[in-house]
């Protein structure tokens, strides 16, 4: 069975910005996709943020964090050491990599600059519209149910594959033990 997937109508919202529109996709409740291309735009094309007379394209991923504010890359990630598994606060670097520039050349003023505008427009748009963000989540949600579903289904079959596949060796091995007797 394929997954149906539940898309949105409402993805993504064209933000205003002082330094041009960016486009954001909520995927759940804690993580917003940002960019300055229209994402539903058929033709891709590109839309730069403009700077100092400089041209950024920018692509970023945005999530919740504790305080409730979207900031740039995710606020704990995973670790794995020699106890285990566990939670560890992200440092800047981490978070540096959830904002891409295709102007290589930015410079870290240039940067710093982008982020702080599109963290406040992110922040602002968020405020004033977290029943989008909960119809994003919804939409995550179902879609979560419905590969889940597609897996279940998926593990019945190999389970009653496998269990036949049992029962035909152990039918193999009486026959076998018959002809030794």
């Amino acid at each position: 069975m394929a997954a149906k997937k539940y898309l949105s109508v409402s993805l993504p919202a064209t933000v205003p910005t002082k330094l041009g529109p960016i486009f954001i996709t909520p995927t759940e409740a804690n993580h917003l996709h940002v960019s300055s291309r229209n994402g539903n735009n058929l033709a891709r094309t590109e839309n730069y943020l403009s700077l100092r007379g400089c041209e950024y394209y920018v692509s970023a991923h945005y999530y919740r964090y504790k305080d409730g504010s979207f900031q740039l890359g995710p606020e704990f990630t995973e670790a794995q050491d020699s106890n285990g598994k566990r939670m560890r606060e992200t440092n800047a670097y981490d978070r540096r990599q959830s904002l891409y520039i295709s102007n290589h050349a930015a410079s870290e003023s240039a940067r710093d600059k982008l982020a702080d505008v599109i963290t406040n427009a992110v922040n602002e748009w968020t405020a004033a519209n977290p029943q989008i963000i909960t119809a994003a989540n919804i939409e995550h949600l179902k879609n979560k149910i419905e590969t889940a579903q597609g897996d279940v289904e998926n593990a019945k079959k190999v389970l009653n594959e496998a269990e036949a596949n049992l029962k035909a060796a152990k039918e193999t091995l009486r026959a076998a033990e018959a002809v030794r007797q």
